[in-house]
């Protein structure tokens, strides 16, 4: 419990909590976009952040409270199947995008992207029922964080990089148009690319712990601002960069 309660872990775990709630926060107001125009691709969008949070960072919410309660946090099963979900978020993320630049090609992506996270999903699971969760990762002493083994780093770097790329493109796409609002669009996006990527890299590669993981967090949740700036383009960011 001392671990818990020491200033460094503190930090670690507001922040955790902070960015779970942005992410459901974004997600609800993607889904009021949704409801407002009916673009099927806002409420994908929506959709992905919700995933985003519930599979991948709730769980270590939820573990921090049963630490603080319990004194034992979620056991490595429940994280395990959890993150198994995740690249459910590929497919959810990628059916938003080809609305918006590969609508020609959008049943062949999403076959093909359908297939391979069925294939990572079988895999994932079969190693945690067959092996158990402990060929797929650890938990830390601290009862709530958890350290993946390289497959399962493996292919949540394919959804992050997967991610960037279709971003990036429609970002490139955006700005190369003639209409003001678009490439203010694109600008945008290409910097919510940039902010998540870093964020992304020093949770999970070159990892800020103690008083640096702040960091992580804040460019994740700019990260994440951005994207939902950039593909909704609210009137007041409109009249400050466009009028």
């Amino acid at each position: 419990m001392a671990e818990l309660f020491s200033f460094v872990s503190l930090i670690y775990y507001i922040g955790l909590m902070v960015y779970v709630f942005f992410l459901l926060l974004l997600s609800t107001l993607f889904f009021r976009k949704y409801l407002q125009y009916k673009y099927r691709e806002l409420f994908l969008f929506g959709l992905s952040f919700f995933i985003l949070a519930g599979v991948v960072y709730i769980p270590f919410v939820i573990s921090i409270f049963m630490l603080l309660i319990l004194g034992q946090g979620l056991d490595l099963f429940v994280h395990a199947v959890a993150i198994g979900f995740s690249p459910i978020i590929v497919l959810t993320y990628l059916a938003a995008m080809s609305e918006l630049i590969f609508k020609d090609k959008q049943k062949l992506i999403l076959t093909i992207i359908a297939v391979l996270v069925a294939i990572i999903e079988i895999i994932h699971f079969y190693i945690l029922f067959v092996y158990g969760p402990s060929y797929l990762g650890y938990k830390w002493e601290d009862g709530v964080s958890v350290s993946w083994y390289p497959f399962v780093i493996f292919y949540l770097a394919i959804t992050l990089l997967i991610f960037i790329i279709s971003s990036s493109i429609f970002a490139y796409k955006a700005y190369r148009t003639n209409d003001e609002e678009n490439k203010l669009k694109g600008i945008i996006l290409f910097l919510a690319s940039i902010f998540f990527l870093f964020g992304s890299l020093f949770e999970s590669v070159i990892v800020l712990t103690g008083f640096l993981s702040p960091i992580t967090r804040i460019l994740q949740i700019l990260g994440a601002s951005l994207y939902y700036i950039g593909f909704t383009l609210p009137k007041k960011i409109k009249k400050l960069f466009l009028e």
